[in-house]
Order: structure tokens, then C-alpha cells, then sequence
């Protein structure tokens, strides 16, 4: 599997050099590879944090490794990161995605976290590639930009000089404006054809009568139970 490097640039005015900060470099390091799953799930299934057992697919995805880390006047944590046709080649072999966002098989985790960052920057409330949870998930990197850092900028194939992906205090004041105003989730009953079944990913498409398409989850049993209903 090849893999592909990416970079996280933590900036401040404080220019640490080679000295840097262990307990903000720290929970970056521990915050990016959780974001950067949660992106890749919100893509394939929807959700960020789907319940019952991770799939196989989904762990290679997002398995990030870090390879460096360095200092001057910008702190610079390297990455290595696969793409998703190769981690997750089943998932392209079946042809169109039923949403709309279908990520490239070259693109990485990172790419697609840089999506997330980029989409809550302009407070897109309509995006599809976030969730309360990934919401919740980015208020929870605040720490890092209270004393030591003023921004995270994420470099990635997609996103760099000319389409930056920036984490900040704005982008974190805007997350938790979207992840307030979004509403819980509930119970509630939907009648609808089934139109589309994916096994490796445990969704299901369902056509209401005014012909919109719900996307949907199974979350405890297996989607292929639901065979005998397509027709």
C-alpha cells in the first residue's frame, strides 16, 4: 500500500524553534487521527462514530502514522497517510457512490478532513460531512489555541497554499455555533422503497414518496438482512 506524506503546521507568535510546547503538540497528535477517521466515516457511512465494530476497511483508511516533527518559526508535525482506493479498494469497485459526495480514490484521510475544516470555515450548516459528534470532536482541540498555538493549518494533497484548511479560534467558535444549533437525534418512523444496499459499509438508501432518498445505517444487525425486502 503506498502511502502518501501530509503535514500539520501549528503557527504562533512565539516562533518555539526547537523547543516545543509537549502538552499542546500532544493533544494534536492525539486529535488528528480521530478526526481524520471520523472525516473518512462521515464520507462512506454518514456518521462519525457509528456504533458496533469498526470495519476493516475503515481502520486502514485511517491509519496515520507520524514521521516527523519539527520546529522553527512554525511548529511541523509529517505524516503518512494511505489513500483511499488503496486502503479501501472494495469500496470503489462497486461503482457509484449514492451520495453525492464521492471522494477520490487518490485522495487520503486528510484531504477529507481538510473538506470538514474548509466546510465549517464558512459555516456551511447544509454539508454533509459533519455531524454533531465530529463537531464536538473540533471544540475539543481548543485547548491547543488558548496559550500555545494560534493556528493549525493542514496541508494535504487538496488543500495547501491556494485552498487552505485552517483550524483557529474562529473555526472553533463556528463548530460549536453548527453543533448547537443541530438538532439531537430521535426516534422517529419512515416508510420508503428500498433502493440501494451496501454491505461493506452497512448502508441503505430508502425513496420516499415525493422521490427524495434517505440515506441510512444499520447500527446493531446486519444490512444483509435486509435482502428479502429488496425488490
Amino acid at each position: 500500500m503506498s502511502n502518501v506524506t501530509q503535514k500539520i503546521v501549528l503557527s504562533s507568535m512565539k516562533h518555539y524553534g526547537d523547543r516545543l510546547p509537549p502538552q499542546a503538540v500532544g493533544q494534536t497528535l492525539v486529535a488528528i487521527p480521530n478526526l481524520v477517521r471520523q472525516s473518512v466515516d462521515m464520507v462512506f457511512r454518514g456518521q462519525s462514530t457509528a456504533k458496533g465494530k469498526r470495519p476493516t476497511w475503515l481502520t486502514a483508511a485511517s491509519d496515520v502514522a507520524l514521521i516527523s516533527v519539527s520546529g522553527g518559526e512554525e511548529s511541523v508535525l509529517t505524516f503518512e497517510a494511505p489513500t483511499l482506493g488503496d486502503a479501501a479498494p472494495e469500496l470503489f469497485r462497486q461503482g457509484e457512490f449514492p451520495w453525492t459526495n464521492r471522494p477520490d480514490p487518490n485522495d487520503t484521510g486528510f484531504d477529507l478532513l481538510g473538506d470538514v475544516l474548509r466546510d465549517v470555515a464558512q459555516g456551511n450548516a447544509e454539508s454533509e460531512r459533519f455531524d454533531a459528534r465530529l463537531l464536538s470532536e473540533l471544540w475539543g482541540t481548543r485547548k491547543v489555541f488558548k496559550r500555545a498555538y494560534s493556528d493549525l493549518t493542514l496541508l494535504s494533497q487538496r488543500h495547501g497554499v491556494h485552498e487552505h484548511a485552517l483550524l483557529n479560534s474562529a473555526t472553533l467558535a463556528t463548530a460549536k455555533q453548527l453543533h448547537d444549533a443541530t438538532p439531537r437525534p430521535q426516534g422517529a418512523m419512515i416508510v420508503g422503497k428500498l433502493d440501494m444496499i451496501r454491505d461493506s459499509t452497512q448502508t441503505f438508501a430508502l425513496i420516499m414518496d415525493d422521490g427524495q432518498e434517505v440515506r441510512c445505517m444499520m447500527a446493531e444487525e446486519e444490512v444483509a438482512t435486509l435482502t428479502s425486502l429488496f425488490k
